[in-house]
């Protein structure tokens, strides 16, 4: 899918930023910001993805706390994160 194209860093650079001020001015995560993350983390494990090989790969086969860390979203929400990726990624699983 060519408009996925390096949806990594358009999400870094366009949704992060607001999801790190809401967390600031909120003191708690932007839900729906917070599970397009997780929907984005889950995507890049299926072949629809289309990205630099290096990124694909890391997606691929990185565990998802290894990608919030890369992607130095910090500590305070990486949990978050991943509790909600293993729930997308539990029922994408189910509806396949």
């Amino acid at each position: 899918m060519s408009i996925a194209l390096n949806s990594v860093s358009k999400y870094k650079v366009r949704v992060l930023p607001s999801v790190l001020e809401y967390i600031k001015e909120k003191n708690c995560e932007p839900k729906r910001l917070v599970f397009s993350l997780a929907a984005l983390i889950a995507f890049y494990r299926t072949d629809a993805a289309n990205d630099d090989k290096v990124v694909m790969e890391f997606m691929k086969t990185a565990s998802a706390e290894d990608i919030l860390k890369r992607r130095n979203i910090g500590v305070k929400i990486c949990h978050f994160y991943f509790r909600l990726y293993k729930n997308i990624l539990t029922k994408s699983k189910r509806t396949v």
